[in-house]
């Protein structure tokens, strides 16, 4: 299963995005996905019997590809786990037989997905600052040096 948030009406961001190099954007993005992941991560109420499932709940990703970013939020293999466990996808994703048992990924989700898309703006923006202060700063060394 899988839920997609568009970012619209960033305007003043894509503009300051387009006045920096393209490595400096997909490092922004990726901070700004990074940290909106982290968020939805912290509010994930996981049943709790053994912490394993707690475990397999994991933040990954952060591709970058022109203007479309991916940030991955869900299942993956828990610590000394070779594989997911379908039980750990019995309780989040539809089955031939019925409706999930017990959503916990999507509901968090949805309840804050127009703060994400907030924070994922927010959080690109302090980025892009943070990494034209850096260039800016190796730039005036080298010219110190000369």
């Amino acid at each position: 299963m899988t839920a997609s948030l568009q970012l619209n009406g960033c305007k003043e961001l894509q503009a300051l995005l387009e006045t920096y190099p393209q490595i400096v954007i997909e490092a922004a993005a990726r901070t700004g996905l990074r940290k909106a992941g982290r968020k939805l991560r912290a509010s994930i109420q996981v049943p709790h019997r053994t912490g394993r499932l707690d475990s397999a709940v994991k933040v990954r990703g952060g591709k970058v590809r022109g203007t479309s970013a991916r940030l991955f939020v869900g299942l993956s293999k828990a610590r000394g786990e070779r594989v997911v466990r379908s039980y750990y996808k019995t309780l989040e994703m539809p089955s031939r037989r019925g409706g999930p048992l017990r959503p916990f990924l999507l509901q968090p989700y949805l309840a804050q997905k127009e703060a994400l898309a907030q924070l994922i703006i927010d959080e690109t923006r302090n980025a892009v600052y943070a990494q034209a202060r850096r260039i800016h700063r190796k730039t005036l060394a080298k010219n110190k040096a000369r």
